[in-house]
């Protein structure tokens, strides 16, 4: 099960339709509201190096929100947040997602996020954490 997932995994990062800094910002986001301090422990820094500003990733660490001057990050957390907290997205924020991505870039970030969501519920399981000194930056 693990072999075929990271297959998945892999395929989808590998998807050109969402740019690297989106799909790191996607990872960080899913952590955040899966509880999942191993996920965000190796993807802060990665979403950090890969351009996501450092208020973007503070804000999401602290579940704050942060200005709206960044719309593109801004859709990818709403997005995200949404299908998680809800199992579903509304319409207007489909519609905001699918305007910045188009629908393979919609459908790559809906299929990120259930694949990460994925990961968080088996580290989550086993209790997969963080080593001791990242999981005090980390709320």
């Amino acid at each position: 099960m693990a072999q075929r997932l990271e297959a998945l995994r892999t395929h989808i990062r590998d998807e050109a339709s969402l740019p690297q800094k989106l799909q790191e910002l996607v990872m960080i986001s899913v952590a955040r509201e899966m509880g999942c301090a191993f996920i965000w422990y190796a993807h802060a820094a990665a979403a950090r190096k890969a351009g996501v500003r450092d208020d973007v990733v503070d804000g999401i660490r602290e579940s704050a929100r942060w200005p709206t001057s960044i719309p593109t990050s801004r859709a990818v957390v709403d997005f995200t947040r949404e299908l998680l907290q809800n199992r579903k997205v509304s319409r207007p924020t489909f519609d905001a997602a699918t305007a910045r991505f188009g629908q393979r870039g919609t459908m790559t970030l809906t299929n990120l996020i259930a694949c990460y969501a994925v990961l968080a519920y088996n580290m989550n399981t086993y209790e997969l954490e963080a080593p001791a000194h990242a999981a005090r930056k980390r709320r």
